[in-house]
């Protein structure tokens, strides 16, 4: 399934809500560039998130991703305890919405997160199986990345091929304490096929383990399996 999907507001898109002084309008990744610098309501799907330990922001990306450039929620490093744990699991695949100021920074419209109230969820009956819950967060504090021992690449399949199908199936995995591979969730599809076939390759993959607060442990990695044709003429 594709995660670039069509954003759905229930009844929000084209409102705009006033508190007595100014009126906040509601932007999504299309429009986000007429708000700078304004209050605003800020609503889409996440559809995926991103994390530096060395950052000082978690950042979640609302679809669409690339219009002129993503529009992004910020959860700042001191304030991600108020949210618990795993912030990015209680908040994946799910249309929000945000009240907040929205910045133009260099590379993604941006608005921050100060705390859970500030961030709305709405209700979504179909979402994706959420991955383990014994699996640590990298974007939580405390936990160092699994290092790549082995990979093995993904096979193109008869229809794909036919069909000249390229570009990357972007998941997210477990890494286990053993350096196995275990749940794994595609976060952006390419082709029904090819994402299979990118999941068993991700499957073969070992690991010197990750760890939280120095033990081995098991550990959430995103990655992207890529298909191209160049080399299969």
């Amino acid at each position: 399934m594709n995660r670039r999907i069509t954003l759905a507001f229930f009844g929000l898109l084209g409102a705009s809500v006033t508190d007595g002084r100014q009126s906040e309008q509601v932007v999504t990744s299309l429009t986000a560039k007429d708000h700078v610098g304004k209050p605003s309501i800020v609503c889409g799907q996440v559809e995926n998130y991103s994390c530096n330990q060395k950052s000082s922001f978690m950042t979640l990306t609302l679809a669409p991703g690339t219009d002129p450039k993503p529009l992004t929620i910020a959860i700042s490093s001191a304030d991600r305890t108020l949210f618990g744990k795993r912030v990015e699991d209680q908040f994946m695949f799910r249309v929000v919405c945000v009240r907040g100021t929205v910045e133009d920074t260099p590379r993604a419209f941006r608005v921050q997160v100060p705390d859970p109230t500030h961030i709305t969820v709405q209700k979504q009956d179909k979402l994706p199986a959420q991955l383990p819950a014994h699996a640590y967060s990298i974007c939580d504090p405390g936990g160092t990345f699994p290092t790549v021992l082995l990979d093995v690449k993904p096979q193109y399949t008869p229809a794909a091929m036919r069909d000249r199908v390229q570009g990357g199936v972007l998941m997210r995995g477990v890494v286990e304490a053993d350096g196995t591979v275990g749940a794994i969730q595609v976060l952006e599809s390419l082709h029904p096929e090819l994402d299979v076939e990118a999941g068993k390759a991700f499957k073969q993959w070992r690991f010197k383990p990750g760890t939280y607060m120095g033990d081995p442990a098991a550990v959430i990695v995103t990655m992207e399996m890529t298909f191209s044709l160049r080399d299969r003429k």
